[in-house]
């Protein structure tokens, strides 16, 4: 009878071993109990939770020190982590939101209390069902692998949805924000001083558009023929000639109200051929003349030219004979449009992965759709499907702005909801009106002075406010505090309005300079909202607007019944392979 060799079969052997191991994750029933829910470097470094007694009752407690935690992680984002992850146990095993709260405020500690008070025996209980910590031995863990077999959908059912980048709004999201923040701190480096930056084409609140139609110094062309060039074509878009005002002061522009469907993207793809440069108004102080003047353009110039995805910058006419401004144009090429478009795909994927992971949503997948700026996002067997379709698609953008002043009264310019509200005509350049999540209306600055990217990442929370109603808390970078103790400082007694996807969260008053690191959320949140809006800030925000292409719940083509047989088929085969192997090749 044929002999297999001994290497063969400890080759098969493995091989059986290795295919058992691979399966383990998959089993729901065994992967809490041998691999643990906390991660890997919680299960190192975190002590296994006990239970304590305080003045308050008992309670468990995780000892979290900052010197045993990993390279470049502080206390705050560990606990934030270890919070998360209590979190979805907790609600896996039966328990709601609200009915659970931790306190962090004793450094290296992080204490789970319950509202409604449990015994000692009930806390362990509690302990033991999250299965917090595997069986496998920690220094041999790495090598087992952890992650479940991913059915997809036509298996167990579940989201598909697709997000569609708006290559438009990203692109002018990008000229309002990161490109006028670069451009202008590049040129305050060199001590260049900056009177403005506008884009060419821009809406002005509601209800109007402004055009600055300047002209290339050097083209041949001079600005009034382009301002009647302009105009000619604006008509024949549709616009009437009475909507549209010649209000040119610093500079070639015009005023045109919006009074039918066309709007500010018909007027750039007609008149500026899809691209809206970015007009940078430099001032030159009366003290350099001459040859220092020259050095001074000179070093704006070079600034201007040296900036990523822009083109050479062009030097524009001026509407005056002594000047002590210069203008110039830049625009993207289309190159770099395709090349930011790609970039806001990859932060797109990487906020999403965010998301899905502080609520908990397990085997997802998430992956680009080849040759368009689209995400395909697949949940299998999503138990929650409307807060986890509200977190795929919201953008999840912060700004803070400025409540302005009633030009009439001089008080704070809002209103509650029903109150009459301001007409778009009666608004002034610059401003806009907002709501907040009850229909009160506010006038505020269209320009934020502080926003998301202020905020240090992964830092929002809940806390309790003075009468133990949810808040959340949020921590600044430096450039951030420095950023909110100056505004603060410069508006005391006016309000600030803080902002969620243009919805306004809440608008307190400043009462004084505020140099604290930290900003607070209020509202008459509940504690499950107060938890998810601090859970899309720590997840961050979509660099650009994305928009909803394709979104459907799917159920199982498959079913489980067949899922079932399709086991017991795979257990039966298997089991009979090693039969036949073990008789043939003894």
């Amino acid at each position: 009878m044929y002999k297999i060799s001994k290497w063969k079969l400890i080759l098969i052997i493995l091989v059986f071993i290795f295919t058992g191991l691979y399966l383990l994750p998959s089993i729901p029933s065994l992967y809490g109990s041998i691999y643990g829910y906390f991660d890997l470097w919680m299960q190192k470094r975190i002590p296994k939770p006990e239970v304590q007694s305080d003045k308050d009752g008992d309670y468990i407690n995780i000892i979290v020190a900052s010197s045993n935690l990993p390279k470049g992680m502080n206390f705050q984002e560990a606990s934030k982590e270890i919070a998360d992850t209590l979190s979805r146990r907790l609600e896996k095993i039966g328990y709601n939101r609200n009915e659970f709260q931790f306190d962090n405020t004793n450094p290296d500690q992080i204490k789970l209390k319950f509202n409604n008070k449990k015994s000692k025996t009930e806390l362990n209980q509690i302990l033991s069902d999250m299965k917090l910590y595997g069986s496998i031995p920690l220094p041999i863990r790495p090598i087992f692998p952890d992650k479940p077999i991913k059915l997809g959908l036509d298996l167990k059912g579940g989201m598909h949805v697709v997000l569609e980048l708006d290559m438009k709004k990203a692109i002018d999201a990008y000229l309002d924000g990161q490109a006028k923040d670069i451009i202008m701190a590049n040129l305050k480096n060199e001590k260049v001083f900056v009177k403005s930056i506008e884009k060419t084409v821009q809406k002005s609140g509601d209800s109007a558009i402004i055009i600055r139609p300047y002209v290339e110094d050097g083209s041949g062309t001079d600005i009034s023929q382009r301002m009647a060039d302009v105009r000619q074509k604006l008509v024949s878009l549709g616009f009437s000639e009475s909507s549209i005002q010649d209000v040119s002061k610093d500079g070639p522009e015009l005023n045109i109200s919006i009074t039918q469907d066309r709007g500010i993207n018909d007027i750039i793809d007609t008149i500026f051929g899809g691209v809206n440069p970015l007009l940078i108004t430099i001032t030159i102080p009366e003290r350099f003349q001459g040859a220092d003047r020259d050095d001074y353009i000179e070093t704006a110039l070079k600034v201007l030219s040296k900036l990523e995805y822009f083109d050479k910058p062009k030097k524009m006419q001026s509407l005056r004979q002594k000047e002590n401004t210069v203008v110039y144009s830049v625009q993207l090429s289309q190159e770099s449009s395709e090349r930011l478009a790609k970039e806001n795909i990859d932060t797109v994927m990487k906020t999403l992965e965010n998301r899905i992971n502080k609520f908990g949503v397990a085997e997802s997948s998430i992956r680009r759709v080849s040759g368009r700026p689209r995400i395909l996002i697949e949940i299998p067997e999503e138990q929650n499907p409307t807060q986890t379709l509200a977190a795929i698609k919201t953008p999840g953008i912060l700004q803070f702005k400025l409540v302005l002043k009633n030009p009439v009264t001089g008080g704070h310019w809002s209103g509650q909801a029903g109150m009459l509200e301001p007409k778009p005509s009666e608004l002034p350049p610059g401003s806009e009106l907002r709501y907040d999540i009850d229909g009160n209306w506010y006038v505020l600055t269209s320009e934020a002075f502080l926003s998301g990217s202020d905020l240090k990442s992964n830092s929002a929370q809940v806390s309790r406010g003075e009468f133990g109603s949810p808040e959340v808390l949020m921590y600044f970078t430096s450039d951030g505090q420095r950023k909110f103790s100056e505004f603060t400082g410069a508006h005391v007694d006016e309000l600030t309005a803080i902002m969620l996807d243009e919805v306004i969260q809440s608008a307190p008053r400043i009462t004084e300079k505020i140099s604290s690191p930290s900003a607070r959320i209020t509202g008459s949140f509940t504690d499950e909202e107060a938890s998810y809006l601090a859970k899309i800030l720590r997840a961050g925000a979509f660099p650009a607007p994305m928009k909803t292409a394709e979104e459907r719940i799917v159920g199982p083509t498959l079913g489980a019944e067949s899922i079932r047989r399709g086991q017991i088929a795979f257990a039966i085969g298997l089991g009979l392979v090693v039969i036949f192997m073990l008789i043939y090749y003894k």
